[in-house]
């Protein structure tokens, strides 16, 4: 005879939903911090006469930096590349055909 478990499926359900619940907060909170930091980061750098930016890719998640001239408002450097945030998107996209799972 099996013995009978100490948690039920309800229990276990429940205390999932609240640690997703948990999770997602947690989530939230640091992308709420991490924009923040950027904007503080960008008006700091305004108030010396330098001409970075910095943001978010949105389709990679990845940082980025960009070097302006202040005079003309001419791109001179950005970090990471144009080429570089192309790729890491198509091989995010890519990821369910080449791996089993997403990661």
């Amino acid at each position: 005879m099996k013995p009978e478990p100490s948690i039920s499926a309800e229990d276990v359900g429940r205390a999932a939903a609240a640690r997703k619940g948990e999770s997602i907060q947690q989530i939230n909170e640091t992308i709420k911090q991490l924009d923040d930091a950027i904007e503080e980061l960008n008006a700091t750098v305004k108030q010396v006469p330098t001409s970075l930016h910095f943001s978010i890719d949105d389709t990679s998640n990845r940082f980025v930096v960009q070097v302006t001239d202040t005079n003309t408002g001419e791109i001179i450097r950005k970090v990471p590349g144009d080429a570089i945030l192309r790729i890491a998107k198509q091989i995010e996209s890519l990821k369910g055909v080449l791996f089993d799972d997403k990661f």
